[in-house]
């Protein structure tokens, strides 16, 4: 019996057909569950390595043991009226059709199911946000522009003329303090210390100003 011949019947490119598309299943079903649970890329090609160092070692199982009723035993110690080699390839040739059919059901849920809705959530979650920002910088100018102050001067109201000074720097500390409300809009010192002695309507000059 030719070599060829031997390795068909022990069913060794049968398991080396399965392994393969067994190990590319699960370096699809790796790669999609590697990345949601964030590990690096290094970690999918250990995969890889440990499948690759694995086909040499299957084949050579598949060429020395056959499965058995009994369970694993040596090739070399089962009688050929005893062998069920026939069976267990046709066995195998079931598992690998189901492996290819679960193959392609994982690549039309991964192309047209998981692929589509990454795309479709950036255009819904950009319209509700244009919105707010269109409208909500309009609404803060006019309520700022509402929402104006005027520190006038304190006047000193005791004997001490030197306490001018204090007074002033009361005046200007609050002037500043509230200048760092960015909802107030700030008369400056300038326009509110004009002011100072002065006898006017206040309100109607400001108005005016």
């Amino acid at each position: 019996m030719s070599l060829i011949a031997e390795l068909k019947r022990r069913n060794v490119f049968r398991v080396a057909a399965a392994y393969g598309i067994l190990s590319w299943l699960l370096l699809q079903v790796g790669d999609l569950l590697f990345d949601l649970m964030g590990l690096p890329e290094w970690a999918l090609r250990i995969v890889l390595g440990i499948l690759i160092l694995g086909f040499p070692v299957a084949v050579i199982f598949a060429w020395v043991y056959e499965l058995t009723p009994e369970g694993l035993r040596r090739e070399s110690d089962i009688p050929a009226e005893r062998s069920i080699t026939a069976h267990t390839g046709r066995r195998l040739d079931y598992i690998t059709i189901g492996m290819i059919v679960l193959g392609i059901a994982f690549l039309a849920v991964d192309r047209f199911v998981l692929e589509q809705k990454p795309s479709a959530m950036p255009e819904q979650a950009e319209q509700p946000a244009a919105a707010p920002a269109d409208t909500a910088a309009p609404e803060a100018q006019a309520s700022r522009a509402d929402r104006s102050i005027a520190v006038l001067p304190f006047v000193n109201m005791s004997t001490d003329p030197e306490n001018e000074f204090f007074a002033d720097g009361l005046s200007e500390e609050i002037l500043n303090r509230l200048a760092q409300v960015p909802q107030l809009r700030v008369i400056g010192r300038t326009s509110s210390f004009a002011f100072k002695g002065d006898g006017r309507d206040l309100p109607a000059s400001f108005a005016s100003s």
